[in-house]
């Protein structure tokens, strides 16, 4: 399978968006399971993420399978590392998709949008500790 590689900028204007210093590749996961409603949102992701200098704000790698997180969910992650940056107001990320999982039935695309805020999430709350709360709304 050949990686995708998508590079995008936030959705905000980000010259005021801080650029986090960081030495090593970070690595976060997430699952984010809603079974109280139908359909259910399932969506599961492993994530690597590293620093990122270029004329846009982020990277993102697609280096899943097709049966390991279906390519039409790659908006959904997107949009999460959107949410994600916009509401942390940090840039200049590097984010590869390499693994996770989906259920035929009940992943949509709101799912990966969620469950990418999650993992970004777990990825950086070892670097940023107290200096910065992390938002998820």
């Amino acid at each position: 399978m050949r990686e995708k590689v998508f590079d995008f900028n936030c959705d905000e204007d980000s010259k005021d968006f801080e650029t986090l210093d960081f030495d090593d590749t970070l690595k976060g996961k997430a699952r984010f399971v809603i079974q109280t409603r139908c359909p259910a949102d399932v969506g599961v992701i492993e994530i690597k993420v590293s620093k990122f200098i270029d004329k846009h704000d982020f990277r993102m790698v697609w280096e899943v399978s097709n049966e390991t997180i279906p390519y039409e969910f790659h908006e959904g992650v997107r949009k999460g590392i959107k949410r994600w940056a916009n509401k942390n107001k940090i840039k200049g990320l590097k984010i590869e998709v390499v693994g996770g999982g989906f259920n035929p039935m009940d992943s949509r695309m709101f799912s990966y949008e969620m469950v990418t805020v999650l993992a970004l999430n777990d990825c950086f709350e070892s670097v940023l500790g107290d200096k910065k709360k992390l938002n998820s709304n």
